[in-house]
């Protein structure tokens, strides 16, 4: 018959008890039982271990939670109990005292999600601290189980997230659709606006840190203009002497305006000879600025130009260098002024 010349405990976790409505923080640990056996003893007749059960003995029990086999401690615990008269103690890992040294300060701190934990069971069988190693066996269900409250009801809530916090690493996809049942203000500094609400088709700014701004909906041909230290507001384009703008729905057009003057009967100008229009009043112009003129009609070699006389008056000159006479007839003109 095979002896084990080592301390043995027969592990036997259980599942606590959970309700629908029970919340996962409300979970407090893990239910473990045991028998423990006085490695020190006689063999038991019939059964392959050395020793014989600590009957109604005060004994000491260490718990610790590792990544991995061996790996870094995740929780660790100690415990003081009695056994009964059949050398079987009950306890709940997650009420214990726990050590200093842990890296978590709650059982359901610890990153279950991984899936890679083993537990280390060791009994100090005169409850002196002198603690030996029992087991050493890998989670395979039970922690996770806590997980499983998360969707009974085909819903998570806050309160049912250990830390009220969702990771990526949580999420199978690494996203989170919310297009709908979100509830209050999702913050800037999360990716939100900051509002409640957004003005249907308006210009949004940023404040930093603080909500987002709304600008307004802009009107046909508006545009974002820059403030010197504050936010843009909406203004359209305006026009300036000569120039023409047009603000459509999506279009802003900019153009030369042109001031058509009545018909101007010029007839034939000889060679080197000069046509002088008479005085056109154009309102607003005035002496420095730029005046160009034109006309619909063929110049035939010669010059045209334009000059103001006195305020809100000009005048039109053509000059005949082409070297023989040119008739213009009695063509229309157009002029633009530029400040």
């Amino acid at each position: 018959m095979k002896k084990i010349f080592q301390t043995i405990a027969l592990l036997l976790i259980i599942l606590p008890s959970i309700s629908l409505a029970q919340n996962i923080g409300d979970l407090k640990g893990i239910y473990f039982q045991a028998v423990a056996i006085d490695e020190n003893g006689q063999e038991i007749v019939g059964m392959d271990i050395s020793g014989k059960p600590l009957y109604e003995k005060a004994i000491g029990v260490r718990f610790t939670i590792t990544k991995g086999l061996n790996g870094l401690a995740q929780w660790e615990e100690t415990h003081t109990t009695n056994t009964d008269k059949y050398g079987l103690f009950n306890l709940v890992i997650g009420q214990g005292t726990p050590s200093a040294t842990n890296p978590y300060t709650r059982l359901l701190d610890i990153p279950w999600i991984d899936a890679d934990q083993f537990l280390k069971v060791e009994i100090a069988s005169k409850n002196d601290g002198n603690y030996k190693l029992v087991s050493n066996q890998q989670f395979m269900s039970v922690p996770y189980a806590f997980y499983s409250d998360d969707i009974a009801d085909d819903a998570i809530t806050t309160a049912k997230i250990k830390n009220l916090e969702i990771l990526n690493e949580d999420i199978a996809n690494s996203t989170i659709d919310l297009t709908s049942k979100v509830r209050n203000i999702l913050p800037v500094l999360n990716g939100g606006t900051g509002l409640e609400s957004i003005t249907n088709n308006s210009l949004i700014i940023g404040k930093g840190t603080n909500p987002a701004q709304a600008l307004g909906v802009a009107t046909n041909g508006q545009i974002p203009i820059g403030v010197n230290n504050g936010a843009p507001i909406l203004k359209t384009i305006s026009a300036g002497k000569g120039i023409d703008v047009k603000n459509g729905p999506g279009s802003i057009e900019i153009s030369t305006a042109g001031t058509t003057a009545t018909a101007l009967t010029i007839g034939t100008i000889s060679n080197n000879q000069t046509y002088l229009s008479p005085v056109i009043n154009v309102q607003g112009v005035t002496f420095g600025n730029i005046i160009v003129a034109a006309i619909d009609a063929d110049l035939k070699g010669c010059h045209i130009s334009a000059y103001v006389t006195n305020a809100n008056n000009i005048r039109v000159s053509i000059f005949n260098a082409s070297g023989a006479g040119v008739n213009l007839g009695t063509p229309n003109l157009r002029i633009w002024v530029v400040e």
